[in-house]
């Protein structure tokens, strides 16, 4: 039997700093449910080298976190380990025809003019996952004051000739915003939505908390969320509102609020959530609410209606752009829209129609994303 040649997965990011959210928990759904007829090796793009080298088989264990001493691990400590076991070892480099995949986003000019050299060697043999250009199309909503230091990532993304996407939306904005010409060919792989591990709930009518997931970084409106509310209190409408999500250091006036707003007797924040502490929040939650109105993807909405729970979401999160049962979208973000989607929720008739709704959804999990890269990589 003739040994496949490797795909190998670029994860410099990741392994720099090995976070369990966004990009990097995409990566990590990548080596997780890899299924190719190829197997999957694991590389990074070493500065001193100027190129890629593979990375030891044992970083593996760190990222897949097979038991509970890797799950209960912050990300400094598994950066700390990861470092180590990379220094133990220095890699082989990555022949120049090989097969590589990039699922991350990188900003460094070294690593975009490595993979510039790659595609006019090997056009075919590049193939990268973008998740949005928010940096490049919206830089004010980032707070990107100098875009100097993107441009090179730019270019790699013009360049490229194998091409993937989260979203049709970030498709179209490659295709008519990046590269301007809508002949250029690109794939779809669609994010899975059973990360959050929870069974599928029902509705029952002493379910009245509201739940929003999501970093608190200015960005997803929890601000807007929370004052939606204190109108509804005001007027002794019996709802909970749960808000789960670090607050970014950044956001000082936001934690401030947060603070003050702990007297009141159906709010809470929980920094930081066990899986059992979520599956908790998410099992009394008689819907979720997702507000951000700047979005590569947006991962919550789609994870609620996998678990049967519907959803108040902004009309532009590319998550649920092609989704409308259990959804209640907001035309915009402003607390009085979200106070009125909250008020028709709250009425039991209403909410068990959308869950009703929410049941009939058939969602992408993370193995068929993963069978999804492998197929597409390997038909190359």
């Amino acid at each position: 039997m003739i040994a496949q040649t490797p795909v190998y997965c670029d994860i410099t990011e990741l392994v720099s700093n090995p976070i369990r959210t966004g990009i990097q928990r995409v990566a990590r759904e990548v080596i997780r449910n890899w299924d190719g007829d190829r197997p999957l090796r694991l590389c990074r793009f070493d500065r001193a080298r100027k190129g890629l080298v593979e990375l030891p088989s044992e970083v593996n264990y760190y990222l897949l976190e097979p038991d509970d001493v890797t799950r209960s691990a912050s990300a400094s400590e598994l950066q700390s380990r990861l470092s180590d076991v990379i220094a133990s070892r220095e890699g082989n480099e990555v022949g120049l025809d090989a097969t590589i995949f990039i699922p991350e986003v990188f900003f460094n000019e070294l690593r975009c003019l490595h993979y510039l050299w790659r595609i006019e060697h090997s056009p075919q043999k590049v193939h990268a996952l973008f998740h949005d250009f928010i940096p490049w199309l919206q830089p004010d909503v980032i707070g990107v004051q100098r875009s100097n230091q993107l441009m090179w990532y730019l270019r790699f993304a013009q360049r490229i000739r194998k091409a993937a996407f989260n979203s049709e939306a970030t498709r179209r904005d490659w295709l008519t915003r990046i590269v301007r010409d809508e002949h250029r060919n690109g794939t779809i792989l669609a994010l899975g939505a059973d990360g959050l591990g929870l069974p599928r709930q029902y509705f029952a009518k002493e379910k009245r908390a509201f739940v929003a997931l999501g970093s608190i970084d200015g960005r997803k409106n929890q601000l807007a969320i929370l004052r939606a509310f204190k109108m509804l209190w005001a007027d002794n409408l019996a709802v909970g509102l749960t808000l789960v999500g670090r607050v970014f250091d950044a956001e000082a006036a936001l934690r401030a609020e947060l603070e003050e707003s702990s007297d009141y007797t159906h709010f809470r924040h929980v920094g930081k959530a066990t899986d059992a502490e979520l599956g908790q929040i998410m099992s009394n939650a008689r819907a979720t609410i997702y507000a951000s109105a700047t979005e590569g993807y947006g991962l919550p909405p789609v994870e609620s209606l996998y678990a049967g729970i519907p959803c108040i979401v902004s009309k532009h999160v590319p998550s649920v752009a092609h989704l409308a049962d259990g959804l209640r979208f907001l035309d915009e973000v402003t607390p009085e829209e979200i106070a009125k989607q909250v008020r028709a929720l709250a009425n039991d008739v209403e909410a068990e129609k959308a869950w009703a709704e929410a049941a009939n959804h058939n969602l992408p999990t993370w193995k068929q994303f993963g069978s999804a890269v492998s197929q597409w990589i390997g038909e190359s």
